[in-house]
């Protein structure tokens, strides 16, 4: 079954993309729980696969910490899109329990998400501290990722699942608003962004360490006003001319956010 396919089966509001379907669970083994989803094994299982899948990473604990904080955006995304979208448009969502909620694992494209569960009200909250929040201290032991950095990318999961949804229903634009900012004014992510307005992070994601040479948005790194980053050619995200234009920023990051007492310094 395609994509499309998938999405229009899908019992739950996916009418803002894949990333926001939930099928109904059939009886297929592949299916991954929550709980299982976040095990040492099968987390690492989906960090090699994103750095074997990028290409030209190394095993450094350096470079795996930007995969995983990588992965771990986008399964943060999957996992509370459906509850944000369903809470922006004001309809019954999955249930947020790790018991009703199943994952399965794609090589490319968004993660199949499932349920046996009825429909309830939507309840992002429920999903934040009930999948996400124990996935974040699961990423955070197992790769030594500062749990700032890992709240940087829940709250961008936020943002990103509201923006996607006004993208695709521009009339729902106030309802994503105050859905955005009901979650990152939580106590959980309070301090991780700015709750209104343009979004910019208060922690880096680090995936201008790899080799797609790319800059977030939303980056830290850089002045939330400046769009030189994504127009100029010596401005590439890990080019000579970024690392000159903002080593000092870079470099202040790393020291302040990003590397723990745990960790190795940042390489000059």
């Amino acid at each position: 079954m395609s994509e499309r396919d998938r999405a229009a089966a899908s019992p739950f509001p996916d009418a803002f993309g894949p990333n926001f379907a939930v099928e109904d669970r059939d009886d297929d083994p592949a299916w991954i729980g929550v709980p299982g989803l976040g095990s040492p094994e099968v987390l690492a299982a989906r960090v090699e696969h994103a750095r074997t899948a990028i290409g030209g990473i190394g095993t450094s604990a350096r470079e795996i910490r930007a995969v995983a904080s990588t992965v771990a955006l986008g399964l943060f995304s999957r996992l509370l899109s459906p509850f944000v979208g369903a809470a922006v448009a004001q309809v019954d969502g999955p249930v947020p329990d790790p018991g009703s909620i199943w994952l399965r694992p794609v090589d490319e494209g968004p993660i199949r998400m499932a349920t046996a569960a009825p429909r309830v009200p939507a309840d992002p909250e429920g999903a934040l501290d009930a999948l996400v929040l124990p996935l974040v201290a699961r990423f955070a032991d197992q790769f030594l990722l500062s749990r700032q950095v890992l709240i940087g990318d829940v709250a961008a999961a936020v943002v990103g699942a509201c923006e996607v949804v006004v993208y695709a229903s521009p009339d729902l634009s106030e309802a994503a608003d105050d859905v955005r900012a009901r979650l990152l004014t939580l106590p959980s992510l309070a301090g991780s962004g700015h709750p209104r307005g343009p979004f910019v992070r208060t922690s880096c994601c680090l995936i201008y360490q790899l080799p797609m040479h790319y800059i977030c948005g939303n980056c830290v790194l850089v002045h939330s006003g400046s769009d030189l980053v994504r127009r100029r050619e010596d401005d590439v995200a890990g080019s000579p001319g970024f690392r000159e234009r903002f080593r000092e920023q870079l470099e202040a990051a790393e020291r302040t956010r990003t590397w723990g007492a745990q960790d190795e310094s940042p390489p000059r």
